[in-house]
């Protein structure tokens, strides 16, 4: 009789290491390690960039996959965006997960809105709806309003909450 493979081990369960990919990712936003573009922002800031994962939103495949100048550089100027935001839409298109600091979620909504990252709206969204309150009521109405985006659901939301009683807490 021939042993079968499962007869030879003795104990087939082992620990299978955490995968690797998403830091590994994450290790390439804003590193010149096989980065292919250098995109200047407000305030003439430079961030390293690869256009594969750039390429993941309808802006940056109009700008790279036509005949638009820039398909043909390896530097862009993006306008009427921060440093910071910047490197968080960097974080989600590389790894798909971004960490939304509350004092970030409205800015970085707007910028999700414009490059059209759906997902990544939806997400500063839940982090904007955790946080609502009187004090900023008004302000996230307005940009909700304004983006004219799924933004509506912002809308919504504080219609329907009236944010009755709850006041912002200070951090």
């Amino acid at each position: 009789m021939v042993p079968r493979l499962h007869d030879r081990i003795e104990d087939p369960s082992f620990a299978i290491p955490k995968g690797t990919l998403l830091p590994t990712l994450k290790g390439y936003v804003n590193k010149e390690a096989y980065s292919d573009v250098t995109i200047i922002l407000d305030g003439n800031r430079k961030v390293r960039g690869h256009k594969l994962f750039l390429t993941r939103t309808p802006y940056f495949q109009a700008m790279f996959g036509g005949e638009m100048k820039e398909s043909k550089t390896h530097t862009v100027t993006i306008e009427k965006v921060s440093y910071e935001i910047f490197l968080l839409v960097l974080q989600y298109l590389y790894t798909d997960e971004c960490d939304i600091p509350l004092e970030s979620a409205m800015e970085l909504f707007e910028v999700a809105d414009r490059f059209g990252i759906d997902r990544l709206k939806l997400m500063c969204e839940q982090t904007i709806m955790a946080n609502l309150c009187i004090d900023n009521a008004a302000a996230i109405f307005y940009v909700g309003k304004i983006t004219k985006s799924c933004g509506c659901r912002l809308q919504t939301y504080i219609m329907q909450s009236r944010c009755e009683t709850r006041r912002c807490v200070s951090s």
